[in-house]
C-alpha cells in the first residue's frame, strides 16, 4: 500500500519509518516555527541575527547553477525562486518542472538527471 504525502507517493515503510521522527512532543512546535521564519513570518533566535543579517545580502554565485523548482512543490512555491537570476553571474538556468512537487529528483528522476547531464556537458549554454 502507498502512502500520497504533498504529492509525492511513498511505500508503507518508507512512511512509517519517517514517521518515528515526529513521535517527538517538540516536532509540530520546531517545525510549524521553522517555516514560519523561513517565510519571515516569525522572529528567528536573537542570537544568530548576526547570520541572519548576512545572510540577508547573499554574494553573488559564480559557478555554473541549476534550479529545479517543481511546479506544485507546495512547501517552496515556485513563486520563490522567480526573478533571482541578478543573484548569479555564472552560467544560470531555472527549471520550472510540470507536474512534480518539492522532490524532483525523486519525483521526476529522468528530468532531473537530463538537466544535469546538460549543464554538465555545457555549462555555458544555460540560459540567464
Amino acid at each position: 500500500m502507498a502512502v500520497l504525502v504533498t504529492g509525492v507517493e511513498f511505500t508503507q515503510a518508507e512512511f512509517d519509518t519517517a514517521a518515528a521522527a515526529w513521535d517527538n512532543p517538540d516536532w509540530a512546535e520546531i517545525s510549524v516555527h521553522a517555516y514560519l521564519h523561513r517565510w519571515g513570518e516569525a522572529d528567528g533566535d536573537p542570537a544568530y541575527q548576526d547570520i541572519e543579517d548576512r545572510l540577508a545580502e547573499p554574494p553573488p554565485v559564480r559557478v555554473p547553477s541549476l534550479v529545479l523548482h517543481g511546479e506544485r512543490d507546495g512547501d517552496n512555491l515556485a513563486a520563490t525562486t522567480e526573478g533571482k537570476d541578478e543573484l548569479f553571474t555564472g552560467p544560470y538556468e531555472r527549471a520550472l518542472l510540470p507536474g512534480v512537487g518539492h522532490f524532483p529528483p525523486r519525483e521526476a528522476p529522468a528530468a532531473t538527471a537530463q538537466a544535469i547531464l546538460r549543464l554538465a556537458a555545457d555549462p555555458a549554454a544555460s540560459r540567464r
